[in-house]
């Protein structure tokens, strides 16, 4: 939920601070564009299935993508 923090450590063993900024459900062929966005600040974007099972399609029909900005230290 808005506001959780997330820690990454990445290989060499920095740790790198993120903060929940919200969370949003996409239809599952919303385009790339809507959820990640053309640049800006340093996101993480987490990305689980969500809605319905499509059987004939062989996949959900919603995503839901919480979004985390880094944390400056």
């Amino acid at each position: 939920k808005r506001g959780d923090e997330i820690y990454i450590t990445d290989a060499s063993g920095k740790v790198i601070h993120f903060k929940v900024s919200e969370s949003k459900i996409y239809d599952a062929n919303s385009p790339l564009e809507e959820i990640f966005g053309l640049g800006g600040s340093v996101r993480l974007n987490l990305i689980t299935c969500n809605g319905v099972w499509d059987s004939k399609e062989q996949n959900y029909t919603k995503r839901l993508v919480v979004s985390a900005d880094l944390v400056a230290e």
